[in-house]
C-alpha cells in the first residue's frame, strides 16, 4: 500500500508505485488505479482495509499536509 499526505504528488505517487510495480510487488494505491473500495464502502474505509491486509505500507509524509488518510493510518499503524 502506497500513500501521501498531498495530492500535489500525483507524479511522484505514481513514479514510486511504478518503480516498486517492476520489483514485483503488487502495489496498492487509488491515483495508481488498483485501489477499487467495494460497493457500499467508502474511500477511507477500503483504504484503511487496504493496509490491514497488506504487508508493507509505504506513507509519504510531507511537511505541508492536512490531516487526511495516510496521517490516520501513520498514527494507527506505524511505531
Amino acid at each position: 500500500m502506497v500513500a501521501s499526505t498531498v495530492y500535489q504528488n500525483r507524479d511522484l505517487l505514481l513514479q514510486i508505485c511504478g518503480i516498486l510495480n517492476t520489483y514485483g510487488y503488487h502495489v496498492i494505491n487509488s491515483e495508481y488505479g488498483t485501489l477499487h473500495p467495494p460497493l457500499g464502502m467508502n474511500n477511507t474505509d477500503a483504504c484503511l482495509a487496504a493496509v490491514a491486509d497488506c504487508d508493507i505500507f509505504f506513507g509519504i509524509i510531507n511537511p505541508m499536509y492536512s490531516t487526511g488518510i495516510t496521517h490516520r493510518i501513520s498514527k494507527s499503524y506505524c511505531h
